[in-house]
């Protein structure tokens, strides 16, 4: 993996104020104190729309734009930020699984070496719908979960949020067909595969909320998608699936596919269906099927760590 380098002083930030917790607000203003100090000029913005008239407007390069939240935060700077604009998450929210992947905590004096080391790595991101993802989509019950999170949303979104709408799901959701065609990269003889199922996930990076891994091999650098598909869909082949998943050898079962394809189609399977079929991207609501995905590579520049700080 090639690295880049950014040379300029300016660095920006977005603050989330659905993550603005007096801690979370501290740790902002600690790296900004923490910039300034190595002579970096901050900027900074508490709206995403003032953020984007920034952007727009942009004439000069920027060292950093820091993502200050979760990974609703990062998804929302991805849509709006050039692909050369270099970015870095600080991690606030619930799961903040990119940052994870890249392997920062809310450590101010870890994000703010990372930015003065600059090494800058460019990353494959998804196209759902016209929509970018950095982590997945995921369709059927995961994303009617986050559907009914996000319906009665009042605030910040803690674990405990999901805790009711996982529940009435499980009592509710029916678990319709869905018909899942891919491109299949590894065959020049057949490059069309059709699939029927009930859960389906396409993972840019190896990263779910709880730990979860469902597309284990999945890479952000390799202009790939991994999908991860599930035949079944009952209660308790559910809990088999995640009982799998959480032992990591859930491709191996006769109802479960994991292929890596660049371009996908989900639809309900059933004809003249009125089934409205959820899906959601980086845990955010995104929709119903259909949908048509892609992968574009090389799409986003991160800041990645510095080796000590």
């Amino acid at each position: 993996m090639s690295q880049e380098r950014t040379s300029s002083d300016h660095v920006w930030i977005l603050a989330n104020p659905k993550a603005g917790a007096r801690a979370s607000v501290e740790t902002i203003d600690r790296l900004a104190t923490l910039l300034e100090s190595r002579r970096f000029r901050v900027r900074r913005f508490g709206k995403p729309d003032e953020l984007a008239r920034a952007l727009e407007s942009l004439d000069s390069s920027i060292r950093s734009l820091v993502m200050a939240g979760g990974d609703g935060t990062a998804n929302l700077v991805a849509q709006m930020a050039p692909p050369t604009v270099p970015l870095i998450p600080l991690p606030l929210g619930t799961e903040n699984l990119l940052a994870r992947y890249l392997g920062y905590d809310r450590s101010p004096e870890q994000i703010a070496a990372a930015i003065e080391a600059g090494r800058v790595e460019r990353f494959d991101v998804g196209e759902c719908n016209g929509r970018l993802f950095l982590l997945m989509v995921g369709c059927g019950f995961d994303a009617e979960v986050v559907r009914r999170v996000h319906g009665s949303r009042r605030g910040h979104i803690r674990r405990l949020s999901y805790a009711g709408p996982i529940l009435r799901s499980i009592l509710t959701y029916p678990f319709p067909t869905l018909r899942v065609s891919y491109r299949d990269i590894s065959d020049s003889q057949q490059p069309v595969r059709v699939w029927e199922g009930k859960w389906a996930f396409i993972v840019n990076l190896p990263r779910y909320a709880r730990g979860l891994t469902f597309a284990p091999r999945a890479s952000g650098q390799d202009g790939r998608l991994d999908l991860c598909l599930f035949r079944s869909g009952s209660l308790l082949r559910s809990l088999y699936y995640l009982r799998r998943v959480v032992r990591g050898d859930h491709d191996r079962l006769p109802d479960c596919t994991v292929v890596q394809t660049d371009e996908i189609h989900v639809e309900v399977a059933e004809a003249g269906s009125a089934a409205e079929v959820p899906w959601q991207y980086d845990g955010d609501p995104g929709g119903v099927l259909p949908i048509d995905v892609r992968v574009l590579p090389q799409h986003v520049s991160l800041i990645v760590p510095a080796e000590t700080y």
